[in-house]
């Protein structure tokens, strides 16, 4: 069940929601996917049930998940489409059904989100036939787009198997002047996987988790191309010279016991973005100027 997956999409809404689940059954109305009698239906048994509009569908039969996310990606043009297919047609190992996963989840909750703000595209109705989908591939930002996006607004990764950890980290992140975007993960193979999905600009992680640990984690992000060079700060309560060391040897750049001061935690975070980024890209994050 995609929504109750323990992934923590900070700042997306939940899939559950009333204005978006009923702008989604209005939408499937339009295509010719539901009547008004099942939209009825769907609604009497989210509200019995107590379960977000996607597992609903998936449970009555009419759409899976991820039929419905790839449909919701093409109808609304959505720019995660691609990374759902990509992530579906390569989903034979654990971590790329877990990328799958979060990818599904991920473009659900953005549908939603757009149609919750009442951004449901001009349809015919359906009259007893599905009106054909929109096959137009979604728009990918070239990497310089993507880059400049980056530096708007960086995003961090924060793994630890502690939710209330978790919690705190991601609070005292939002609620520092660094203009971060917080994605959290309950472990390695979650985090892995969205580090993929969300290339992510500095890592956050802790030592002590079920499964593969932190600095296995460390070593694995180094070998993938696509996060070699990201940040990557270990904060565990394990603060002996030896397992600092060895985070270090892992490819770690910064090493934090718990529990941490909140303003030296967040001065670290800085640096490693000032490194890896440049002082003026921070600067222009921040609103300060040298």
């Amino acid at each position: 069940m995609l929504c109750q997956s323990g992934m923590d999409f900070q700042g997306r809404p939940a899939l559950n929601g009333r204005e978006a689940a009923s702008a989604l059954l209005l939408l499937l109305e339009r295509l010719g996917r539901l009547t008004s009698g099942d939209s009825g239906r769907i609604q009497r048994v989210m509200a019995d049930k107590g379960q977000p509009v996607a597992e609903v569908l998936e449970g009555e039969g009419i759409i899976t998940q991820k039929d419905l996310a790839i449909l919701l990606g093409e109808t609304l043009q959505l720019p995660l489409l691609d990374r759902v297919r990509d992530a579906v047609t390569c989903a034979e190992s654990q971590a790329s059904r877990t990328a799958t996963r979060v990818a599904i989840a991920m473009l659900l909750e953005d549908a939603l989100a757009k149609l919750a703000g009442g951004q449901i595209p001009e349809l015919p109705s359906a009259e007893g036939s599905s009106p054909p989908l929109p096959s137009t591939p979604s728009p990918t930002a070239s990497p310089v787009t993507a880059r400049a996006s980056v530096r708007r607004s960086h995003r961090a990764l924060v793994v630890d198997d502690d939710p209330d950890l978790r919690r705190i980290v991601r609070t005292t992140l939002e609620r520092s002047d660094l203009d971060l975007t917080v994605i959290t993960a309950q472990d390695a193979d979650e985090a892995l996987a969205l580090a993929q999905l969300e290339r992510p600009d500095v890592v956050i992680l802790d030592l002590s988790m079920p499964g593969i640990d932190g600095f296995e984690m460390c070593r694995r992000l180094r070998k993938d191309p696509q996060t070699h060079a990201v940040p990557i700060l270990i904060l565990t309560g394990t603060g002996t010279a030896e397992s600092a060391k060895r985070g270090r040897e892992a490819g770690a750049d910064d090493y934090v016991v718990k529990p941490f001061q909140r303003a030296d935690f967040v001065g670290r975070i800085r640096a490693m973005i000032e490194r890896a980024y440049g002082l003026e890209e921070t600067n222009e994050a921040t609103g300060q100027h040298q």
